[in-house]
């Protein structure tokens, strides 16, 4: 599924885009995982009752990343793996 800037009526971080993605999907909120590489996605993430994956690859602000607070943070794309272990 694709969740467009458009669809909503607030861009990230507010919950809106990763709440119609989960409604979407069919699948509630808490089943889901928020990947995202800035603070903004982990708030949003958690405002939408979803757990959240700090990607510390891809962020410009890793100090930002470490105090959003995520379920988890991953240092490389590979750690993805270890979360459907979980």
């Amino acid at each position: 599924i694709v969740v467009c800037e458009e669809d909503v009526a607030l861009p990230k971080p507010d919950p809106d885009p990763l709440l119609l993605a989960a409604a979407r999907l069919g699948v509630a909120p808490d089943e889901t995982v928020m990947i995202g590489d800035a603070a903004s996605d982990i708030r949003a993430g958690q405002a939408a009752g979803m757990r959240t994956a700090g990607a510390l690859w891809g962020t410009v602000d890793p100090d930002a990343l470490h105090a959003a607070k995520p379920t988890w943070l991953l240092a490389k794309p590979a750690d993805l793996l270890g979360l459907f272990d979980a």
